[in-house]
């Protein structure tokens, strides 16, 4: 008896998996907002069976998010605050590119229905603070070396330079390729604590 409920476990947490990754293939793809239909196609499971594994599409892409950044974890490690400051930006600036670069397509799925869902809106928001620590951790030394008003500015300025919304303006709005994002994000970086 215990082995058919673990094997029917094990076949719902499948079933579940299959379709997030369908959702999350559809947004690589580029489609921000796929439709239950569109999901079902490409898990090759009908429409009901998404929702019989989610309460709604909100569900659906929480898990999805979240099955991502289990994916993506490896990209979330913050290089050592060590070395000199030149060594910092540049092992900074490509750690953080290579996450948002990863990162982009669910971002987008996530600001697409943002307005209207409050936990798309809050997983942004605890993203956006989190990277924001992480910045300010990795140049804590050149921070320290400001008054509290100017360290509040200039910190604040650092989070908007290093940013997805920030790197996504970057490349999706003046179309500018990784490389030169790249060097555009080390010299916000560099003239902010210099």
């Amino acid at each position: 008896m215990s082995d058919n409920i673990e094997g029917q476990d094990k076949r719902i947490g499948n079933t579940r998996t299959l379709i997030a990754d369908a959702w999350l293939s559809l947004v690589e793809e580029g489609y921000v907002e796929p439709t239950a239909q569109a999901v079902a196609d490409r898990a090759k499971v009908g429409r009901r069976t998404v929702f019989v594994h989610f309460r709604d599409l909100n569900s659906l892409h929480r898990h999805a998010a979240e099955l991502h950044l289990q994916r993506i974890a490896a990209l979330l490690v913050v290089p050592a605050a060590t070395g000199s400051f030149d060594d910092r930006v540049n092992r900074f600036v490509a750690a953080r590119v290579a996450l948002f670069e990863r990162a982009t397509p669910i971002r987008k799925a996530s600001a697409a229905v943002q307005a209207r869902s409050q936990m798309a809106d809050a997983m942004m928001a605890v993203a956006d603070q989190s990277l924001g620590s992480d910045t300010s951790k990795m140049f804590e030394a050149e921070l320290d070396l400001f008054s509290p008003v100017d360290r509040h500015i200039v910190e604040s300025a650092l989070h908007v330079a290093t940013s997805w919304a920030s790197w996504n303006q970057l490349r999706a709005r003046q179309n500018i390729d990784v490389v030169t994002g790249s060097l555009v994000m080390a010299r916000h970086i560099r003239s902010l604590l210099r």
